[in-house]
């Protein structure tokens, strides 16, 4: 069975989302209530963080650091903590290196991103879904134990 990494900017797309039926809300509203299997690490939690602080996001967003801390903690509860060690290959863009990372020390992953850079990583190896591509994977399956 596949496992997700969900890049950032899918979360924060998907917080941003007034429609329940968009793909990036649909793929975190998969990942909240435990419909799909997926892995973050110390360092992706980190950024989930650090990106929805930001303050004109979580203003956008109309999230308080309480409620921003909420969500990273929901994230991180629901997910399979990893700690991977740094891959030989190197990310498109340096600071996306901790998904690469991730995502080669889980064979059955398949990372999920809006990123286009990203796509590359297929060359690797790796399944790249966008949101859209994911989400139409979804169905209605029940949760995840």
């Amino acid at each position: 069975m596949k496992i997700a990494v969900v890049d950032t900017n899918v979360v924060v797309a998907g917080l941003g989302s007034r429609q329940a039926e968009s793909p990036p809300r649909r793929v975190l509203d998969a990942m909240l209530v435990g419909h799909v299997r997926y892995a973050v690490s110390a360092a992706l939690l980190a950024e989930y963080r650090e990106v929805l602080l930001r303050p004109k996001l979580r203003q956008f967003l109309g999230l308080s650091p309480v409620q921003v801390e909420v969500v990273v903690r929901r994230l991180a509860q629901g997910a399979a903590l990893r700690s991977p060690i740094r891959a030989a290959a190197d990310a498109p863009d340096p600071g996306d290196q901790f998904l690469l990372d991730l995502a080669l020390d889980l064979p059955q992953a398949v990372l999920v991103t809006g990123d286009k850079l990203l796509f590359a990583l297929q060359d690797l190896g790796i399944q790249v879904l966008s949101p859209a591509e994911f989400a139409a994977t979804l169905g209605n399956e029940p949760p995840q134990s």
